[in-house]
């Protein structure tokens, strides 16, 4: 069991497990609406967030908001008077990459959660 969760996809898609769980019963509770329509909200935000979770450390891997985190940065710093300690070219290519596995386990916890939204409002509609 302690082999298994040295892998990335896994321990990820476990973590991602567990907070779905908080997204869906903070949505649930917060919108207080515990009927079926309520499960389905739930569900489609704990599916939602944890796709976007997974997207952002895919696009966070891919260098695609490098300048924009530099420049947030560097105009804070001028700002309160300080300079930056690396230049740009330093910052982008001493960045550690996240491991495929991760935005990938949480890709999968969505997946998870999207099968049995996708049944409730397969069911939803089909009582109407």
């Amino acid at each position: 069991m302690h082999r298994i969760l040295k892998n990335d996809f896994v321990l990820f898609t476990l973590i991602g497990l567990m907070i779905g769980v908080l997204f869906f019963v903070g949505t649930l509770f917060y919108g207080a609406n515990f009927s079926l329509i309520g499960y389905i909200n739930a569900g489609t935000m704990s599916t939602v967030l944890l796709f976007a979770l997974g997207w952002f450390m895919l696009i966070s891997n891919e260098g695609s908001l490098d300048i924009l985190v530099y420049g947030v940065q560097a105009f804070a710093k001028a700002v309160i008077g300080k300079r930056m300690k690396e230049s740009y070219y330093e910052y982008t290519t001493g960045k550690s990459k996240v491991s495929k596995g991760i935005y990938l386990g949480f890709w999968a916890a969505a997946a998870i959660y999207l099968i049995p939204t996708v049944v409730m409002l397969i069911i939803y509609y089909g009582n109407r």
